[in-house]
């Protein structure tokens, strides 16, 4: 290989390098900038954002037990998923677990399933002894009330109150932040 060769490597590997440097540069930017604005990927929440009030509902539980904006008491913990959603699927064993950790138990989740069908009524048996389950059409009522415009979809309440909403429940905190 010829100093001239040699040089012409040297200087295309240092570009490559830089171009990945300044690649991996953007990407953190980026990132920041979706945490602080609310977006995700260039995607906004589907839900609404944190300090927005929820609107009025009226419904009831699979159990027949009604339901509305005011039985919101406390910090409840809130879930909206749909069979046909691969990450509603995916999200499920994760939101049960966090449901099932709750404290004040299945008072402080609401869970809220859209859809018909077998997959529909197993996401329903799942999450009856761990919340709430309210079962309504596709953007129904209380979706309505949320803001949710896809699924899934995650807020944590104090009252009547977001506190924090993402379409990832790893971005929802546990506890309401003191």
């Amino acid at each position: 290989m010829s100093s001239l060769e040699l040089a012409a490597f040297v200087f295309l590997s240092a570009l490559g390098l830089a171009n990945l440097g300044l690649t991996l540069a953007v990407v953190r930017w980026l990132r920041a900038q979706a945490r602080s604005s609310g977006t995700f990927a260039g995607v906004q929440l589907n839900v609404l954002g944190a300090g927005a009030t929820i609107g009025d509902f009226d419904t009831s539980t699979v159990d027949g037990v009604p339901i509305a904006r005011t039985d919101l008491t406390g910090h409840t913990l809130v879930g909206f998923l749909t069979p046909g959603c691969p990450a509603c699927l995916e999200s499920l064993p994760s939101f049960a677990a966090r449901a099932e950790s709750t404290v004040g138990g299945p008072d402080r989740v609401l869970a809220i399933v859209a859809g018909v069908g077998a997959e529909f009524t197993e996401m329903c048996d799942r999450l009856r002894p761990l919340a709430r389950v309210v079962v309504e059409e596709e953007l129904g009522p209380v979706a309505t009330a949320f803001g949710v415009d896809s699924y899934p979809a995650f807020a944590l309440l104090s009252e009547h109150t977001v506190v924090a909403s993402h379409f990832v429940l790893d971005q929802i905190p546990e506890t309401v932040p003191a």
